[in-house]
C-alpha cells in the first residue's frame, strides 16, 4: 500500500533562497521519509509572481499537494479558507498536518 501511495503522493514545495522556514520544513520531511519535489523560485520570478497572485499569498514556502485530494497549505493568505486552502502557523504544525494525511 505504502509504495502505491508514493506513486501517487506528489508534494510540490516552493520556496525561496535563504528562506529557513523552507529549509526547515525540507529537513523535516526527509526526517519522516515524505517525499517532496522542492521548486526553487528564486531564479523564476515570473513563477513566483504566478503562484503568488493565484494564492494570494507572498510568503514562503508554499506547498500544493495532489494526492490524495488537492490541498495546498499558505502561511498567510486573502483567499477564503476552503478544504483545498489550509494555512499554518509553525513548520512544525505544518510537517504534523503533512504527515497525519500521508499516514492515513
Amino acid at each position: 500500500m505504502r509504495n502505491e501511495k508514493m506513486r501517487k503522493w506528489e508534494m510540490i514545495i516552493y520556496g525561496i533562497e535563504n528562506c529557513g522556514y523552507c529549509t526547515e520544513l525540507k529537513e523535516g520531511l526527509k526526517k519522516i521519509n515524505i517525499p517532496f519535489i522542492y521548486i526553487n523560485i528564486s531564479n523564476n520570478e515570473e513563477l513566483g509572481d504566478k503562484i503568488e497572485e493565484i494564492y494570494k499569498c507572498p510568503v514562503y514556502p508554499i506547498i500544493s499537494l495532489k494526492y490524495p485530494q488537492q490541498i495546498t497549505w499558505l502561511s498567510g493568505t486573502s483567499l477564503l479558507r476552503s478544504p483545498s486552502i489550509r494555512t499554518f502557523d509553525t513548520i512544525k504544525e505544518l510537517i504534523t498536518n503533512i504527515k497525519n494525511i500521508y499516514d492515513n
